[in-house]
């Protein structure tokens, strides 16, 4: 079961329950018409000027909208961060994080780590995702 856990920039947090299964839309990630016609089928309404603030949305047994600016993290039954969705119109130059040579070592040291395959389902193990650099930024603390 997935929680999506959303947080507005002005910190408030809010939980809700997705679960056992979930499909994101990210604007950033779809071309406009994309995203408006997946708002179409989910609302059952046109993309009007009163939306154009909704930059993902996220459907399982709740369907959540995320305005531009607010950050949601899809949880696991275990309370590790799943996924990261961001409500951003493009990637910002200021969202690049550099890494290290350092860095780059103790997150494949992570990687490869115990902690990590009995916090990632069979499902993910073989894939690298921002799950995986949002746990081990929690690790290490960055």
């Amino acid at each position: 079961m997935y929680t999506i856990r959303t947080y507005t920039p002005d910190g408030v947090e809010t939980n809700r329950g997705l679960g056992g299964t979930y499909q994101v839309f990210e604007y950033h990630k779809l071309t406009e018409s994309a995203f408006k016609a997946v708002f179409k089928d989910v609302f059952k309404d046109e993309f009007k000027p009163e939306h154009h603030k909704t930059r993902a949305i996220v459907i399982g047994d709740t369907t959540t909208c995320l305005p531009k600016g607010d950050i949601a993290y899809v949880m696991s039954e275990n309370g590790k961060t799943f996924s990261t969705v961001k409500a951003i119109d493009s990637a910002a130059p200021d969202e690049v994080k550099t890494l290290d040579e350092a860095d780059l070592v103790s997150f494949g040291n992570y990687l490869l780590s115990q902690n990590r395959k009995e916090s990632v389902s069979k499902h993910n193990r073989d894939a690298v995702n921002d799950a995986d650099l949002c746990n081990w930024r929690e690790i290490i603390g960055k």
